[in-house]
Protein backbone atom coordinates (compact mmCIF):
# COMPACT_ATOMS: atom_id res chain seq x y z
CA UNK A 1 0.00 0.00 0.00
CA UNK A 2 1.35 3.44 -0.69
CA UNK A 3 0.68 6.67 1.13
CA UNK A 4 -1.89 7.47 -1.56
CA UNK A 5 -4.06 4.95 0.22
CA UNK A 6 -2.63 6.16 3.74
CA UNK A 7 -3.72 9.68 3.17
CA UNK A 8 -7.35 8.43 2.00
CA UNK A 9 -7.40 6.12 4.95
CA UNK A 10 -7.22 9.05 7.43
CA UNK A 11 -9.59 11.46 5.87
CA UNK A 12 -12.05 8.64 5.60
CA UNK A 13 -11.64 7.86 9.38
CA UNK A 14 -11.84 11.66 10.07
CA UNK A 15 -14.68 12.04 7.96
CA UNK A 16 -16.99 8.96 9.99
CA UNK A 17 -15.64 9.90 13.30
CA UNK A 18 -17.53 6.45 14.45
CA UNK A 19 -17.01 4.64 17.21
CA UNK A 20 -18.79 1.62 16.40
CA UNK A 21 -16.62 -1.82 15.67
CA UNK A 22 -17.20 -2.31 12.33
CA UNK A 23 -15.42 -5.68 11.02
CA UNK A 24 -14.87 -7.62 7.59
CA UNK A 25 -13.51 -10.64 7.67
CA UNK A 26 -11.43 -11.37 4.93
CA UNK A 27 -10.40 -15.06 4.34
CA UNK A 28 -8.31 -16.87 1.68
CA UNK A 29 -10.07 -19.89 1.06
CA UNK A 30 -9.92 -22.91 -1.53
CA UNK A 31 -10.44 -26.64 -1.35
CA UNK A 32 -7.96 -27.45 1.77
CA UNK A 33 -9.20 -24.08 3.79
CA UNK A 34 -12.86 -23.92 5.46
CA UNK A 35 -14.01 -20.56 7.50
CA UNK A 36 -16.33 -21.33 10.24
CA UNK A 37 -17.98 -18.28 12.25
CA UNK A 38 -14.80 -16.72 11.76
CA UNK A 39 -12.43 -18.93 13.10
CA UNK A 40 -9.84 -20.19 10.92
CA UNK A 41 -8.08 -23.80 10.57
CA UNK A 42 -6.16 -26.02 8.17
CA UNK A 43 -7.83 -28.46 7.19
CA UNK A 44 -4.97 -31.60 6.99
CA UNK A 45 -3.21 -31.98 3.83
CA UNK A 46 -0.30 -34.61 3.99
CA UNK A 47 1.07 -32.56 0.37
CA UNK A 48 0.15 -28.91 1.74
CA UNK A 49 2.98 -27.07 -1.13
CA UNK A 50 1.33 -28.98 -4.04
CA UNK A 51 -2.11 -28.02 -2.72
CA UNK A 52 -1.40 -24.28 -2.64
CA UNK A 53 0.66 -24.28 -6.41
CA UNK A 54 -2.84 -25.99 -7.45
CA UNK A 55 -4.79 -23.13 -6.20
CA UNK A 56 -1.81 -20.81 -8.14
CA UNK A 57 -1.80 -22.88 -11.23
CA UNK A 58 -5.11 -23.86 -11.79
CA UNK A 59 -8.22 -22.21 -13.97
CA UNK A 60 -10.42 -22.32 -10.77
CA UNK A 61 -11.21 -19.04 -9.57
CA UNK A 62 -10.40 -18.19 -5.74
CA UNK A 63 -12.80 -16.39 -3.89
CA UNK A 64 -12.45 -14.72 -0.75
CA UNK A 65 -15.62 -14.10 0.72
CA UNK A 66 -17.72 -14.85 -2.24
CA UNK A 67 -15.86 -11.85 -4.19
CA UNK A 68 -14.10 -12.52 -7.02
CA UNK A 69 -10.86 -11.30 -7.23
CA UNK A 70 -9.00 -12.80 -10.63
CA UNK A 71 -7.34 -15.97 -11.92
CA UNK A 72 -3.72 -16.47 -10.09
CA UNK A 73 -0.67 -17.29 -12.12
CA UNK A 74 1.16 -17.80 -9.32
CA UNK A 75 1.48 -17.04 -5.29
CA UNK A 76 2.73 -13.59 -5.40
CA UNK A 77 0.40 -12.57 -7.65
CA UNK A 78 -2.36 -13.87 -5.55
CA UNK A 79 -1.08 -12.10 -2.46
CA UNK A 80 -0.51 -8.91 -4.34
CA UNK A 81 -4.26 -9.24 -5.16
CA UNK A 82 -5.18 -9.74 -1.62
CA UNK A 83 -3.01 -6.40 -1.28
CA UNK A 84 -4.95 -4.59 -4.08
CA UNK A 85 -7.97 -5.38 -2.05
CA UNK A 86 -6.83 -4.28 1.47
CA UNK A 87 -5.74 -0.93 -0.61
CA UNK A 88 -9.54 -0.63 -1.63
CA UNK A 89 -11.24 -1.32 1.88
CA UNK A 90 -8.75 0.36 3.72
CA UNK A 91 -12.10 1.98 6.06
CA UNK A 92 -12.82 -1.43 7.46
CA UNK A 93 -11.29 -3.45 10.00
CA UNK A 94 -10.10 -6.30 8.33
CA UNK A 95 -8.49 -9.87 9.05
CA UNK A 96 -6.64 -11.54 6.64
CA UNK A 97 -5.70 -15.03 6.91
CA UNK A 98 -3.44 -16.94 4.67
CA UNK A 99 -1.75 -20.27 4.63
CA UNK A 100 1.68 -20.00 6.89
CA UNK A 101 3.35 -21.10 3.75
CA UNK A 102 2.98 -17.75 2.02
CA UNK A 103 2.68 -15.66 5.23
CA UNK A 104 6.04 -13.86 4.89
CA UNK A 105 5.15 -12.50 1.85
CA UNK A 106 2.08 -10.82 2.81
CA UNK A 107 3.14 -10.13 6.07
CA UNK A 108 6.27 -7.54 4.50
CA UNK A 109 3.72 -6.15 2.39
CA UNK A 110 1.04 -5.29 5.04
CA UNK A 111 3.91 -4.23 7.25
CA UNK A 112 5.54 -1.74 4.78
CA UNK A 113 2.23 0.18 4.97
CA UNK A 114 0.89 0.17 8.44
CA UNK A 115 4.31 1.09 9.47
CA UNK A 116 3.94 4.71 8.19
CA UNK A 117 1.17 5.48 10.59
CA UNK A 118 0.35 2.64 12.65
CA UNK A 119 3.43 1.66 15.08
CA UNK A 120 2.03 -1.35 17.29
CA UNK A 121 2.84 -5.01 15.61
CA UNK A 122 1.96 -7.80 18.06
CA UNK A 123 3.64 -11.08 16.71
CA UNK A 124 2.39 -13.93 18.46
CA UNK A 125 5.06 -17.05 19.07
CA UNK A 126 5.06 -20.36 17.76
CA UNK A 127 5.02 -21.57 14.64
CA UNK A 128 5.20 -24.87 12.92
CA UNK A 129 5.03 -25.52 9.04
CA UNK A 130 2.12 -26.71 7.39
CA UNK A 131 -0.16 -26.43 11.02
CA UNK A 132 -0.35 -22.68 10.83
CA UNK A 133 -2.70 -19.72 9.30
CA UNK A 134 -1.35 -16.36 10.14
CA UNK A 135 -3.65 -13.67 10.42
CA UNK A 136 -3.21 -9.96 10.27
CA UNK A 137 -6.06 -7.22 11.53
CA UNK A 138 -6.52 -3.67 10.84
CA UNK A 139 -8.71 -2.31 12.92
CA UNK A 140 -9.80 1.51 11.97
CA UNK A 141 -11.34 2.47 14.48
CA UNK A 142 -8.24 1.70 17.50
CA UNK A 143 -5.76 2.58 14.39
CA UNK A 144 -3.99 0.11 15.44
CA UNK A 145 -3.19 -3.93 14.06
CA UNK A 146 -1.96 -7.11 15.43
CA UNK A 147 -0.63 -10.60 13.98
CA UNK A 148 -2.13 -13.36 15.17
CA UNK A 149 -1.19 -17.35 14.64
CA UNK A 150 -3.48 -19.49 14.45
CA UNK A 151 -2.33 -23.57 15.34
CA UNK A 152 -5.14 -25.98 14.70
CA UNK A 153 -8.09 -22.84 15.04
CA UNK A 154 -6.31 -22.23 18.79
CA UNK A 155 -4.97 -19.08 19.67
CA UNK A 156 -1.97 -20.11 21.60
CA UNK A 157 0.45 -16.89 22.43
CA UNK A 158 -0.95 -13.44 22.00
CA UNK A 159 0.78 -9.58 22.28
CA UNK A 160 -2.00 -7.28 23.14
CA UNK A 161 -2.00 -3.81 22.96
CA UNK A 162 -0.57 -1.25 25.64
CA UNK A 163 -3.85 -0.87 27.44
CA UNK A 164 -5.13 -4.13 27.84
CA UNK A 165 -4.01 -6.57 30.26
CA UNK A 166 -3.98 -10.49 28.80
CA UNK A 167 -7.59 -11.14 28.93
CA UNK A 168 -8.56 -14.33 30.34
CA UNK A 169 -9.18 -16.15 27.25
CA UNK A 170 -5.47 -15.45 26.07
CA UNK A 171 -3.76 -16.70 29.87
CA UNK A 172 -1.19 -18.79 29.20
CA UNK A 173 -1.60 -21.47 32.07
CA UNK A 174 2.10 -22.83 32.97
CA UNK A 175 1.16 -26.48 31.64
CA UNK A 176 0.10 -25.01 28.34
CA UNK A 177 3.44 -22.40 28.45
CA UNK A 178 5.88 -25.08 29.05
CA UNK A 179 4.20 -27.05 25.51
CA UNK A 180 4.64 -23.92 23.63
CA UNK A 181 8.74 -23.06 25.07
CA UNK A 182 9.54 -27.00 24.23
CA UNK A 183 11.90 -25.57 20.71
CA UNK A 184 12.01 -21.78 21.88
CA UNK A 185 12.55 -20.07 24.83
CA UNK A 186 9.85 -17.42 25.28
CA UNK A 187 9.52 -15.09 28.08
CA UNK A 188 6.10 -13.81 29.05
CA UNK A 189 5.35 -10.38 28.35
CA UNK A 190 2.11 -9.22 30.26
CA UNK A 191 1.33 -6.05 29.80
CA UNK A 192 4.40 -3.68 28.68
CA UNK A 193 3.98 -3.72 24.68
CA UNK A 194 5.17 0.02 24.52
CA UNK A 195 8.65 -0.30 22.91
CA UNK A 196 8.60 -1.60 19.30
CA UNK A 197 11.80 -1.86 17.44
CA UNK A 198 11.76 -0.93 13.47
CA UNK A 199 12.20 -4.10 12.56
CA UNK A 200 9.81 -7.41 13.53
CA UNK A 201 11.71 -10.23 15.95
CA UNK A 202 10.37 -13.73 15.25
CA UNK A 203 11.90 -15.83 17.85
CA UNK A 204 14.64 -16.94 19.52
CA UNK A 205 16.24 -20.50 20.07
CA UNK A 206 18.32 -20.84 22.15
CA UNK A 207 18.89 -24.30 22.33
CA UNK A 208 20.28 -24.69 18.73
CA UNK A 209 22.28 -21.69 18.77
CA UNK A 210 20.27 -19.72 16.38
CA UNK A 211 18.27 -16.65 15.73
CA UNK A 212 15.29 -15.93 13.90
CA UNK A 213 14.84 -12.57 13.21
CA UNK A 214 14.17 -9.74 10.44
CA UNK A 215 16.72 -7.07 8.76
CA UNK A 216 16.08 -4.15 7.20
CA UNK A 217 19.26 -3.89 4.59
CA UNK A 218 18.11 -2.10 1.59
CA UNK A 219 15.28 -0.85 2.96
CA UNK A 220 12.73 -3.62 2.46
CA UNK A 221 11.89 -6.10 5.13
CA UNK A 222 13.17 -10.08 5.25
CA UNK A 223 12.60 -12.59 7.43
CA UNK A 224 15.61 -14.79 7.90
CA UNK A 225 16.43 -17.53 10.10
CA UNK A 226 20.22 -17.89 10.50
CA UNK A 227 22.97 -19.87 12.71
CA UNK A 228 24.35 -17.92 14.97
CA UNK A 229 28.34 -18.57 13.46
CA UNK A 230 26.69 -16.68 10.37
CA UNK A 231 25.89 -13.53 11.98
CA UNK A 232 28.76 -11.48 11.37
CA UNK A 233 27.55 -11.11 7.68
CA UNK A 234 24.68 -9.08 9.15
CA UNK A 235 25.54 -5.37 10.11
CA UNK A 236 22.17 -4.33 10.80
CA UNK A 237 20.43 -6.27 13.07
CA UNK A 238 16.60 -4.64 14.48
CA UNK A 239 15.26 -6.65 17.05
CA UNK A 240 12.63 -6.35 19.36
CA UNK A 241 13.67 -6.20 22.71
CA UNK A 242 11.90 -6.21 26.09
CA UNK A 243 13.08 -6.26 29.56
CA UNK A 244 14.20 -9.64 29.91
CA UNK A 245 14.13 -10.36 26.29
CA UNK A 246 16.51 -7.88 25.97
CA UNK A 247 18.96 -9.26 28.64
CA UNK A 248 18.88 -12.48 27.26
CA UNK A 249 19.39 -11.74 23.76
CA UNK A 250 22.56 -9.59 24.70
CA UNK A 251 23.91 -12.42 27.09
CA UNK A 252 22.98 -14.72 24.33
CA UNK A 253 25.07 -12.57 21.86
CA UNK A 254 27.94 -11.68 23.80
CA UNK A 255 28.61 -15.72 25.38
CA UNK A 256 28.93 -16.17 20.98
CA UNK A 257 31.21 -13.63 20.62
CA UNK A 258 29.32 -11.51 17.95
CA UNK A 259 27.78 -8.57 19.62
CA UNK A 260 30.12 -5.87 17.51
CA UNK A 261 28.19 -7.51 14.80
CA UNK A 262 24.84 -6.34 15.82
CA UNK A 263 23.60 -2.93 15.86
CA UNK A 264 20.38 -2.65 17.77
CA UNK A 265 17.37 -0.31 17.00
CA UNK A 266 17.60 1.41 19.91
CA UNK A 267 20.38 4.14 20.25
CA UNK A 268 20.09 3.83 23.96
CA UNK A 269 19.31 -0.23 25.78
CA UNK A 270 17.32 1.45 28.38
CA UNK A 271 14.83 2.62 26.17
CA UNK A 272 13.75 -1.26 26.20
CA UNK A 273 12.69 -1.08 29.80
CA UNK A 274 10.15 0.27 32.29
CA UNK A 275 12.18 2.37 34.36
CA UNK A 276 10.50 3.45 37.40
CA UNK A 277 12.02 7.37 39.16
CA UNK A 278 14.37 6.79 41.75
CA UNK A 279 17.70 7.56 41.97
CA UNK A 280 19.34 4.78 44.36
CA UNK A 281 17.28 2.07 42.43
CA UNK A 282 20.50 0.36 40.89
CA UNK A 283 21.55 0.33 44.74
CA UNK A 284 18.53 -1.17 45.86
CA UNK A 285 18.67 -3.84 42.89
CA UNK A 286 22.11 -5.04 43.88
CA UNK A 287 21.12 -5.18 47.67
CA UNK A 288 18.09 -7.37 47.01
CA UNK A 289 20.12 -9.58 44.68
CA UNK A 290 22.54 -10.35 47.30
CA UNK A 291 20.17 -10.97 50.08
CA UNK A 292 18.55 -13.40 47.37
CA UNK A 293 22.42 -14.72 46.00
CA UNK A 294 23.18 -15.08 50.00
CA UNK A 295 19.80 -16.92 51.12
CA UNK A 296 19.66 -19.59 48.54
CA UNK A 297 23.25 -20.40 49.41
CA UNK A 298 22.53 -20.77 53.20
CA UNK A 299 19.45 -22.95 51.79
CA UNK A 300 20.96 -25.04 49.37
CA UNK A 301 18.82 -23.71 46.85
CA UNK A 302 20.63 -23.71 43.35
CA UNK A 303 19.84 -21.40 41.17
CA UNK A 304 21.46 -19.07 38.48
CA UNK A 305 21.29 -15.51 39.18
CA UNK A 306 20.53 -13.19 35.85
CA UNK A 307 21.70 -9.76 35.09
CA UNK A 308 19.13 -6.92 36.32
CA UNK A 309 17.08 -6.36 33.23
CA UNK A 310 16.45 -2.47 33.46
CA UNK A 311 20.46 -1.47 32.43
CA UNK A 312 19.96 1.51 34.34
CA UNK A 313 20.36 3.07 37.32
CA UNK A 314 17.04 3.12 38.67
CA UNK A 315 15.69 -0.67 38.65
CA UNK A 316 15.00 -0.89 42.47
CA UNK A 317 13.92 -4.27 42.45
CA UNK A 318 11.24 -4.33 40.28
CA UNK A 319 12.42 -5.52 37.07
CA UNK A 320 11.13 -9.04 35.32
CA UNK A 321 14.21 -10.55 36.70
CA UNK A 322 14.29 -9.47 40.13
CA UNK A 323 10.31 -10.74 40.20
CA UNK A 324 11.24 -13.89 38.51
CA UNK A 325 14.62 -14.66 40.76
CA UNK A 326 11.98 -13.54 43.82
CA UNK A 327 9.28 -15.63 42.83
CA UNK A 328 11.31 -19.23 41.35
CA UNK A 329 13.25 -18.89 45.29
CA UNK A 330 10.22 -17.94 47.17
CA UNK A 331 8.64 -21.68 45.19
CA UNK A 332 11.71 -23.53 46.02
CA UNK A 333 11.83 -22.12 49.68
CA UNK A 334 8.17 -24.00 50.49
CA UNK A 335 9.46 -27.18 49.48
CA UNK A 336 11.86 -26.94 52.46
CA UNK A 337 11.18 -28.39 55.55
CA UNK A 338 13.76 -26.65 57.64
CA UNK A 339 14.00 -22.73 56.02
CA UNK A 340 17.36 -21.03 57.29
CA UNK A 341 17.35 -17.22 57.36
CA UNK A 342 20.16 -14.28 57.52
CA UNK A 343 20.51 -11.99 60.20
CA UNK A 344 21.11 -8.70 59.54
CA UNK A 345 22.76 -5.76 61.81
CA UNK A 346 20.66 -2.55 60.81
CA UNK A 347 23.10 0.88 62.12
Amino acid sequence: MDEYYLDEYCKQVERENNDALRRFSLSVWHKGIAKEEQNYKLIKDENIHIWLEGIAESDDTVEIDGLEICKYINIRQMVESIIVFLNQNSEKAIILALPFEIHDYAMNKVLSFISYEINTVRLLAEVRKGESIIEIEHNSNFFACYLKILTNGICKYVYIENDEIIRKEFKIEEKLYEELVQETKQVILENDFEHISEGLALSTNFKKLEIKFSVDGLGTWSSQRIDVKELKKYKNLFKFLNNTQAIEFIKFVKKNGVEDSIEYGFGDLDTVCNLPHRDDGRKLCKTLRNIRKEFSKLNGIDFEFMDCSNISEICAGTCEVCDYEAEQINRRVKKLKNVKYLEFKVD
